[in-house]
């Protein structure tokens, strides 16, 4: 900071946002985002803890007993691929836990506390499940889907297909959400309260 100066720093800090000018917090909110194979797509998950992960729900939209059995639904860390065994789904969000065995971590530290509008937000996944990507915005506002009653968090980060699932990061690099639809919305919840229990 002395080398590079006050003034220099905060300027940095304006254009390309805190995440960029801390490497460590760029790299805690990038390396638990994984690429999520789901039955001939792709999506992105979290890891949360050792052999857990959250991502969307309609990531999972095909699967069931039976299509878990075919292993088409797995998580490739460093080039190896990690089986999804289990899932439950949040019943008015689209949160869903996986459990994946073997998987490791690093793993993402859940925020304790709602994002409010204004703040600096990170979305981290795997467009087109191409490559690992990190992109920035703010929080606009809460707002709640007519149709199906659930309440969403409308940010400004550029997301797109294959990121859904992928983490929605506060500024100082706890997970606050997973992304849901490429029109950016970032699904934000209590996650302890929203998911029907561990998986066994």
């Amino acid at each position: 900071l002395v080398a590079l100066g006050v003034a220099a720093f905060i300027a940095a800090m304006l254009v390309v946002g805190p995440a960029l000018a801390d490497h460590t917090l760029r790299h805690n909110m990038l390396s638990p985002v994984h690429e999520l194979s789901v039955a001939g797509g792709t999506c992105s998950a979290v890891m949360i803890a050792p052999e857990y992960a959250l991502t969307a729900k309609h990531c999972l939209r095909q699967a069931n007993e039976e299509t878990v059995g075919l292993k088409l639904f797995y998580i490739k860390i460093d080039e190896v691929a990690y089986i999804m065994t289990k899932f439950v789904v949040a019943p008015t969000e689209d949160l869903a836990l996986i459990k994946v065995d073997g998987a490791p971590c690093p793993c993402a530290q859940i925020s304790a506390f709602p994002v409010v509008e204004g703040e600096w937000i990170a979305a981290v996944g795997f467009p087109y499940g191409i490559m690992k990507v990190i992109t920035y915005g703010e929080v606009q506002g809460r707002i709640k889907d007519k149709i199906n009653g659930w309440e969403y968090v409308l940010t400004t980060a550029p997301v797109t297909l294959g990121m859904s699932g992928g983490g929605a990061f506060s500024a100082r690099g706890y997970l606050s959400g997973v992304y849901t639809q490429s029109d950016a919305r970032a699904v934000v919840s209590s996650y302890a309260e929203t998911l029907p229990g561990k998986i066994n």
